[in-house]
């Protein structure tokens, strides 16, 4: 284990088996593997893809697949960070088990810079559950948010804490990102983003009362707004769903 970069080694070939079949790799496909570790998804998707690229942050483990690998003409392996990493042009499909302490950033770095035709990733069980969360629920947030306007997430199936090593405290969860497409991207999600931090940094209050207390606006004309966008002014942020957000983030963007 990397205890700084909170690894967890994934030691089931089942569970492997499975997060690869999910992943529908077909022989003409390039997919990038973020901290494969050990290797155990690495080896099935050499069997599977057109070319594979490793990206490993830790040295002595880039050392070990190189070593385990090194007859492997379609593996790429990397040793570097991959939020340091320049982007490639060519689609790409993802997997990773995502660490908990850089899963949202590596998420939203692959959604706006990477050209990514698809993703499964393993997070710890409630970071899961975060990003799957329905409105009125206390998981539902900004993470929430930042995923459903990049992608659409869907659960695949939950993993074990036994099925890896050292055994984590938590069971784990898959999840498969497939991209939503948008016009004007940037544009709208500048704005969105905005709103949602904005909204999300007050708990238990009504959005009227946020938003007003955070930006400069006439109240009224902030109520306006709302209820053109069909949300209820009294409603807090964790109960608007995510499509009223981003209409009224259109409207409202210019006063943030």
């Amino acid at each position: 284990m990397r205890q700084k970069l909170g690894q967890n080694f994934l030691i089931d070939k089942n569970i492997a088996q499975k997060i690869v079949q999910s992943l529908e790799v077909t022989t003409d496909d390039t997919v990038l593997e973020i901290g494969p570790g050990k290797g155990i998804l690495t080896e099935l998707l050499l069997r599977k893809a057109k070319r594979v690229i490793a990206v490993e942050i830790d040295k002595k483990l880039c050392e070990d697949l190189r070593k385990k690998f090194q007859y492997e003409k379609k593996l790429k392996i990397i040793n570097d960070d991959f939020l340091k990493l320049n982007p490639y042009k060519r689609p790409l499909k993802f997997v990773s088990n995502l660490p908990f302490c850089s899963a949202t950033a590596i998420m939203e770095r692959m959604f706006k810079l990477w050209n990514w035709e698809s993703a499964i990733f393993t997070f710890q069980k409630e970071v899961g559950e975060r990003i799957l969360a329905n409105p009125g629920t206390k998981r539902y947030g900004p993470l929430t948010l930042l995923v459903w306007f990049y992608s659409v997430a869907q659960k695949l199936f939950l993993i074990k804490r036994g099925c890896f090593y050292p055994v984590p405290r938590v069971d784990s969860m898959v999840v498969r990102f497939s991209p939503r497409k948008r016009v004007n991207l940037t544009e709208i999600s500048e704005k969105f983003f905005k709103l949602a931090k904005i909204s999300f940094s007050t708990r238990r209050k009504t959005i009227l009362n946020i938003l007003s207390l955070k930006v400069q606006i006439e109240k009224e004309t902030l109520r306006q707004i709302l209820t053109k966008s069909g949300i209820s002014p009294d409603s807090r942020p964790e109960d608007i769903p995510p499509e009223k957000f981003l209409f009224f983030a259109i409207d409202f963007g210019k006063f943030i």
